[in-house]
């Protein structure tokens, strides 16, 4: 099963985290433009609202699987 691996958005141009998102049983993951920060850090959508906007057109973003409990003996990317 590839659930609760956490993935996180980030803008490139500042390095910033913009979004995080949790896979669900299928190992899927969502990043969605809100109107309001992310209320659900633990589920497999991760809403990105910063700055009055949120996914911004022309803005490189990068996909990071950065979490190191994820990688921890007994983490779902272990081994």
């Amino acid at each position: 099963s590839l659930a609760g691996i956490t993935v996180r958005l980030y803008d490139t141009a500042t390095n910033t985290l913009r979004g995080t998102a949790v896979t669900d049983q299928d190992g899927e993951y969502y990043f969605t433009s809100g109107t309001a920060a992310d209320s659900n850090t633990t589920d497999n959508i991760g809403v990105v609202f910063y700055n009055g906007g949120g996914i911004r057109p022309n803005t490189a973003y990068q996909i990071r699987f950065d979490n190191p409990t994820n990688y921890a003996a007994g983490g779902v990317l272990s081994g």
